[in-house]
C-alpha cells in the first residue's frame, strides 16, 4: 500500500508539469493566433485606408479633369461666339434706327450727299443720299450700306466745299421726250441732262449747281409747278426720267 502511494505521488508530480506545459502551449498558441488576427486586421484597416485615400484622389483627379474639360469647352464656345460676333457684316438699310444709321448719316453729310437731320432714322432722305453716293462712285444703287459701301464712304473725299451754300430740295425728273414737254428750256437751250428747272425767286437762272447723284448742273429752265424748294432735273431719255422718279436731294450752289 505504501509502495502504491509513492507511485501515485510520483505520477501527480510528473503529471503536473506536463499539464502546465500543455496549458502554457495552448495559451501561447491562442495569443499567437490573436496577434496574427490583430495584425491582419490592422494591415487590412491600413490597406483599406490607403485604398480609400487612393479612391478619393482618383475621384478628385477625375472631377478636376471633368471641370477642366468643361472650362475648356466653355472657353471654346465663348471664343467661337466672339468670333461669330466679330464676323457679322456691317449692314444699314431702310427702316433701321440707331447709332449705325447715325454714323452713316454723318459720313454722308460730311461728303456732301445728305443735308437732313442726323437722327439715326433710316428714312427716304437717307435712302436717297445712299443711292446718290453709290451712283457717284459707280456702285450698284441699292440703297444698302454694307461693308463695301461703308469702306468706300470712309476713304471718299468730299465732292463739294463745306462752305458752299446748300439747300434741301424736292426733285422730280423730266426729259425732252416726255409727252407735252418742250425740247428747249426757257433760256433757249436744248433740254438735256445737266440743265434743271428752278424757281427763279429761290435760285436765279444761270446759277451753277451741284447735286449729289446727279452731278453738276445749270439753272436753265422754269416750270409752273416748280416753286420754292422744288427742282426739276433734266435727263437724256424718258426712261431715265422715270427711273429717277421723285426724291429729296441736296443742292449746292457752286457760283
Amino acid at each position: 500500500m505504501k509502495k502504491f502511494s509513492r507511485i501515485f505521488v510520483i505520477l501527480i508530480i510528473v503529471t503536473f508539469p506536463i499539464n502546465a506545459i500543455v496549458f502554457a502551449g495552448t495559451d501561447n498558441q491562442k495569443k499567437t493566433k490573436e496577434n496574427t488576427v490583430n495584425s491582419s486586421h490592422t494591415e487590412s484597416t491600413h490597406n483599406s485606408s490607403k485604398d480609400k485615400k487612393k479612391q478619393s484622389k482618383e475621384v478628385a483627379e477625375t472631377e478636376d479633369n471633368s471641370l477642366g474639360k468643361k472650362l475648356e469647352q466653355e472657353n471654346g464656345e465663348l471664343k467661337k461666339e466672339s468670333g461669330q460676333i466679330k464676323a457679322q457684316p456691317f449692314i444699314v438699310k431702310y427702316g433701321m434706327r440707331g447709332e449705325s444709321v447715325r454714323t452713316v448719316q454723318t459720313i454722308l453729310m460730311e461728303l456732301g450727299f445728305y443735308a437732313d437731320a442726323v437722327d439715326g432714322v433710316f428714312g427716304n432722305n437717307t435712302l436717297n443720299a445712299v443711292k446718290d453716293f453709290q451712283l457717284a462712285h459707280k456702285m450698284i444703287p441699292d440703297g444698302i450700306v454694307g461693308d463695301a459701301t461703308l469702306a468706300v464712304m470712309k476713304r471718299a473725299e468730299p465732292i463739294v466745299n463745306r462752305n458752299m451754300r446748300s439747300f434741301f430740295m424736292n426733285a422730280s425728273a423730266y426729259s425732252a421726250y416726255d409727252p407735252g414737254n418742250s425740247q428747249y428750256t426757257s433760256r433757249g437751250s436744248f433740254l438735256r441732262k445737266g440743265l434743271v428747272a428752278v424757281d427763279p425767286s429761290f435760285i436765279p437762272l444761270g446759277t451753277r449747281l451741284y447735286i449729289p447723284g446727279y452731278g453738276y448742273a445749270i439753272a436753265d429752265d422754269v416750270g409752273g409747278s416748280i416753286k420754292g424748294n422744288r427742282i426739276d432735273l433734266a435727263f437724256d431719255s424718258h426712261r431715265e426720267a422715270l427711273e429717277f422718279g421723285r426724291r429729296d436731294v441736296v443742292v449746292y450752289i457752286v457760283d
